[in-house]
């Protein structure tokens, strides 16, 4: 568990003496109370808590989940493009570590330090090949820009960018050349990266009260209560696992009416429209990430079965979508946060041909 700050730690020291009180006292899904000596003990038994411990507990993991995104915003992949791009020589750890752009990063110089230097050095490698076979002169490179989440950290790159939106903007990463280009990248640590987190409901505003109702009306159908209770979130996820309940039902006829809104709000997001080229890498792969490069594409979107083989039920649904009628995208839409009570997101990934063989068209 990372360290917690001492407000934090007050709160999670109050937690245990609150547990430590409530020890013993049981409440099993007829919602009866027993004691720690139950003969008849219930898998679905939780420890019976009261809103004061359970704030206690929502402090701590907010500090806990606040420093996990804190992590996420200090990528090591980005610092490794951004370390290449200042010194091509650079082929290991160190070299990166010895790089200006890596001396003034320490949060980024954490997050690599965690990972195995062979993975490192194989990442190095690939940006290098996929660099050169896009023609891009790592010995150009007059200025690196390590953005990060942060797009209004430089003024140069700000003033570049003006009168775009936070989608709009991709670049992780953006240079300056030599003769006063802008070259961006947007970096992922692997290809499996999740490339859009989207909540699905906000693109069909024309739908989103009748998903709403249909969420919670599942909830109160189930005789759960209708605030979140942590303590309970099994039971919430299983209401939506498999897919085939009334809000997904809905959800999914819903995407399909609104096919082609939905498809340009979520390639306008997906792109860049940055006034300058902008790559994604991935790892393994460089592509173009701009606008212009799909102005001549025709995306289309299907509803899939689970395209993961041997994957459990889970409180989720999936659509393909095809780039030129070939597969390009998942759309993997699910509950990042409280399952039943906000709207599932749209995560993005990129078609993998070894992962995902099969798609089967969603049958009802």
């Amino acid at each position: 568990m990372p360290r917690l700050s001492p407000k934090a730690q007050a709160g999670k020291d109050f937690l245990d003496d609150l547990l430590k009180e409530a020890k013993g006292r049981k409440t099993c899904k007829k919602g009866k109370s027993c004691g720690a000596s139950c003969v008849n003990p219930d898998k679905d038994c939780q420890v019976k808590v009261s809103k004061k411990v359970s704030s206690a507990l929502s402090k701590v993991a907010g500090e806990v989940d606040r420093k996990k995104r804190a992590r996420c915003e200090e990528n090591w992949a980005e610092l490794i493009v951004a370390s290449i791009l200042e010194n091509p020589n650079a082929s290991t750890i160190d070299d990166v570590l010895s790089t200006s752009v890596a001396k003034t990063e320490q949060g980024y110089v954490q997050d690599l330090k965690k990972r195995k230097p062979e993975k490192v050095v194989q990442y190095i490698q690939n940006f290098k090949r996929e660099a050169e076979k896009a023609g891009i002169n790592l010995n150009d490179v007059d200025k690196v820009f390590l953005m990060g989440k942060d797009q209004g950290k430089y003024p140069e790159i700000e003033e570049v960018q003006k009168g775009l939106n936070r989608k709009e903007k991709k670049g992780d990463v953006i240079i300056r050349t030599k003769s006063g280009k802008y070259i961006g990248f947007s970096v992922k640590a692997s290809s499996g990266a999740t490339l859009t987190n989207y909540a699905i409901e906000k693109l069909l505003p024309g739908f989103s009260d009748d998903l709403k109702k249909a969420r919670l009306k599942m909830v109160k159908d189930a005789g759960l209560p209708d605030e979140f209770d942590k303590a309970l979130r099994p039971k919430y996820n299983d209401l939506f696992r498999g897919g085939r309940n009334p809000y997904h039902n809905l959800l999914r006829e819903s995407v399909m009416k609104e096919k082609e809104s939905m498809l340009k709000q979520w390639s306008s997001g997906l792109f860049s429209k940055t006034p300058f080229p902008v790559y994604s890498f991935d790892g393994n792969k460089l592509r173009a990430n701009d606008s212009n490069s799909v102005k001549n594409s025709n995306f289309d979107l299907k509803a899939i079965e689970n395209p993961n083989p041997g994957a459990r039920g889970a409180a989720k649904i999936y659509f393909l979508v095809t780039e030129n009628d070939k597969p390009s995208y998942i759309w993997d839409v699910r509950w990042k946060g409280s399952p039943a009570f906000g709207s599932p997101q749209i995560q993005t990934m990129r078609y993998n041909p070894d992962k995902n063989k099969v798609f089967n068209s969603f049958a009802p």
